[in-house]
C-alpha cells in the first residue's frame, strides 16, 4: 500500500519519514516524483508515472514517499501526480507547520547556508559554512511572499484531497503516539519511532536580524 506524504518544502517532512521508517515493514522512496519529474518533463500526464508506483507497490506493507507540493524546484504538476496516485490506490497524509513565518524563515535559511538535509550547516565540518553564526536578514516583500504562496498551496491542496482518504499532521505536535493514532483513522497500523533528524533552524529570533521588520511586513 501507498502512504504518500504531501507537505510544503521546510515542514518536517524528513522528520516524519524517519518516524515512520523506525517502525517495521515501511519502505521510504523519499521523493521519486521530482526524480521522475526531472527526467521525464510531461510526467504528469503520461502513464508512467502510474507505472513507477505499481512496480513499487510490493516493495513492503507500507510504501511511503514524499510529494512536495507549490511551486519550488521541480514540484510543479504535483496535483496531477497525486490524482495519479489516488487512481492507484494511494492514501496520504498531509504535514503542515503552524507557524508559516518560520517555515518561510527556515526555508530562507537553508537557502543561504545549504542546508536542506536535515542539518545544522554550521555545525557540520565538512560544510563551506562550519562555524558560522547562522544570521539571515532576508528581504520583507520576499518572506510575505513566500508565506501567501505557502498558505495558496495549502489551500489548494486541502481542496484536493478533500474527498481522498487522508489524515492531517501539524509539525509542532510531531510524536510517536500522534502519528500512530494519525494513520489508525487511515487504517493503517504503524510504530513510528522518535525522529532521527535535527531541526535545522534555531528559534526565529536567534538568526533573523530583522525579525521586527519582516514581521511588520506581514501584518
Amino acid at each position: 500500500m501507498h502512504l504518500v506524504l504531501l507537505s510544503n518544502t521546510r515542514t518536517g517532512s524528513k522528520m516524519l519519514r524517519s518516524m515512520l521508517r523506525a517502525g517495521p515493514n515501511v519502505a521510504d522512496l523519499g521523493t521519486p516524483f521530482v526524480t521522475y519529474q526531472r527526467q521525464t518533463p510531461d510526467a504528469p500526464e503520461s502513464e508512467g508515472w502510474g507505472s513507477y508506483l505499481d512496480a513499487h507497490a510490493d516493495d513492503a506493507p507500507i510504501v511511503l514517499s514524499n510529494l512536495k507540493v507549490g511551486a519550488w524546484f521541480a514540484f510543479a504538476g504535483w496535483q496531477d501526480a497525486a490524482a495519479t496516485a489516488h487512481e492507484h490506490g494511494a492514501r496520504f497524509v498531509t504535514l503542515r507547520r503552524e507557524d508559516t513565518l518560520a517555515e518561510a524563515c527556515s526555508w530562507a535559511l537553508a537557502m543561504a547556508f545549504g542546508g536542506f538535509m536535515g542539518i545544522r550547516a554550521w555545525e557540520d565540518p565538512d560544510s563551506g559554512y562550519y562555524g558560522q553564526q547562522p544570521t539571515i536578514t532576508p528581504d520583507p516583500a520576499v518572506i510575505r511572499q513566500d508565506v501567501a504562496d505557502r498558505t495558496a498551496a495549502l489551500a489548494e491542496l486541502d481542496a484536493l484531497v478533500a474527498d481522498w482518504p487522508h489524515a492531517d499532521l501539524v509539525y509542532e505536535h510531531l510524536s510517536p503516539d500522534y502519528v500512530a493514532d494519525a494513520l489508525a483513522t487511515l487504517g493503517i497500523a504503524a510504530a513510528p519511532g522518535w525522529p532521527t533528524t535535527q531541526k535545522i533552524a534555531p528559534p526565529l529570533a536567534d538568526y533573523v536580524a530583522n525579525l521586527a521588520e519582516v514581521r511588520a511586513a506581514l501584518a
